[in-house]
């Protein structure tokens, strides 16, 4: 995502996220890195990932993003890894570093990605700074994406989903460290909505020596339609006082 800077896009990002957030969580999922277990809740965010098509939009990047920023969750030099309720579905989605307001014209960063997952190809992508995705189905219901996510740190972004998933569902994803520039140590970051209707970083986590970072998060609960309309008629009743 290419020359994001704060003024009139950040404005428009604002409105766009206060149109689409609710303060109101659902489903959660359990992710194990390096062996340490932690419960994230969703965030109700319905209108994400509604443009036609498979689209991981700039909108949508910057409206989640803006929640997080807004909520006291710093995106800037981090990999974050979030779950919403989207239009698409219980959603994960890993957003690779973040907005900010670079002096000069930074390194490319590079992060590679691999994941699995079951059921049919329901991943979106967003490769405006550069990069590469290909999902390829390898029999028995199986996917495996692999790829290079490549952004300016504070001058652009990236973020890839995992869109549909469903209870009991796993989605494994190792990340590599291809050459990432001005990130911080612990890299990783778990956030939670929480029961307070919060943000909430939950843990942190860095490359090993290998430069490779695992991550198995298993969905635990997927709220049904009626409960997703419910909670967006929440939303909206919450905004509009």
């Amino acid at each position: 995502m290419r020359d994001r800077h704060p003024g009139l896009l950040w404005c428009s990002a604002s409105a766009v996220a206060v149109a689409m957030a609710s303060t109101v969580h659902a489903g959660w999922a359990s992710v194990v890195v390096n062996g340490a277990e932690t419960l994230i809740h969703s965030v109700n965010m319905p209108n994400l990932l509604s443009d036609p098509g498979n689209v991981f939009s700039n909108a949508d990047v910057d409206a989640l993003h803006d929640s997080l920023n807004n909520g006291g969750v710093d995106t800037l030099g981090y990999l974050t890894m979030v779950l919403a309720e989207t239009a698409r579905g219980t959603s994960l989605v890993l957003l690779t570093d973040g907005p900010g307001t670079p002096i000069t014209v930074p390194n490319d960063s590079l992060l590679g990605v691999e994941a699995v997952w079951d059921g049919t190809d329901t991943s979106l992508i967003n490769l405006d700074g550069g990069g590469s995705w290909t999902v390829t189905d390898i029999g028995g219901g199986t996917q495996v994406g692999a790829g290079a996510m490549q952004w300016l740190h504070e001058w652009s972004y990236e973020a890839l989903t995992i869109t549909e998933l469903s209870q009991g569902q796993s989605v494994m994803m190792n990340m590599y460290d291809l050459g990432m520039v001005d990130m911080y140590e612990q890299v990783l970051q778990l956030v939670s909505f929480t029961q307070s209707d919060e943000w909430s970083v939950l843990s942190t986590y860095s490359f090993n020596e290998e430069s490779t970072i695992t991550a198995n998060t298993t969905i635990l609960t997927v709220p049904g339609p009626m409960t997703i309309a419910l909670l967006a008629m929440a939303g909206l009743r919450r905004r509009r006082r």
